[in-house]
């Protein structure tokens, strides 16, 4: 696979995680510790996704390889657009407390996407071992610099994380375009 379109896909997974990042940083009152735990389970779910994907996939992989640059595709769009429809149903930000539940439920909820991604990588001939890592170290950053900017920029960017999520739909959706593309030729 190709290392930067690895990276992309990694950052394109991790902007759910980013604009959740944002928000709780803008919401609650945060420690390292905390921040560090917020960071590290938004990483840690959106590497396990994928392998659970991945695993799953591999398991229809007989009745899916025909079909594995449509399929990617598919999902890849479907992913894409239902960010970007999320984002723009969902333009604020909620107000919250910090506790471990909470987080361990944005942690799956903003990784759900990783596992039907976890499926198409199955077709991108992925080594899953590398790429699971990647999204989880790229998740983790961004969320990590997202819950900082999020506690610096409070009033400026108050309520606009969707723009975030936008961007990384539309990645998301060019991806499988690349893919589709690519499968044709």
């Amino acid at each position: 696979m190709d290392y930067f379109i690895l990276f992309l896909l990694a950052i394109s997974l991790s902007i759910d995680a980013f604009s959740v990042s944002i928000c709780d940083g803008m919401i609650m009152t945060l420690n390292n510790r905390r921040r560090f735990f917020i960071a590290g389970t938004f990483g840690i779910m959106q590497g396990a996704m994928p392998i659970i994907g991945f695993f799953l996939g591999s398991l229809f992989v007989g009745y899916i390889s025909p079909y594995d640059g449509i399929l990617s595709f598919v999902l890849l769009l479907i992913i894409g657009i239902k960010m970007i429809v999320d984002a723009c149903k969902n333009q604020k930000c909620s107000t919250s407390d910090f506790s471990v539940p909470s987080v361990l439920l944005q942690g799956v909820a903003t990784s759900i996407d990783a596992l039907a991604v976890g499926v198409t990588l199955l077709s991108m001939k992925v080594i899953i071992w590398i790429a699971a890592p990647v999204i989880a170290v790229v998740t983790f950053v961004l969320s990590l610099l997202a819950l900082l900017c999020g506690e610096k920029l409070v009033g400026l960017f108050k309520g606009r994380s969707y723009i975030a999520q936008i961007i990384g739909g539309a990645v998301l959706i060019l991806i499988g375009i690349k893919i589709i593309v690519e499968s044709f030729i």
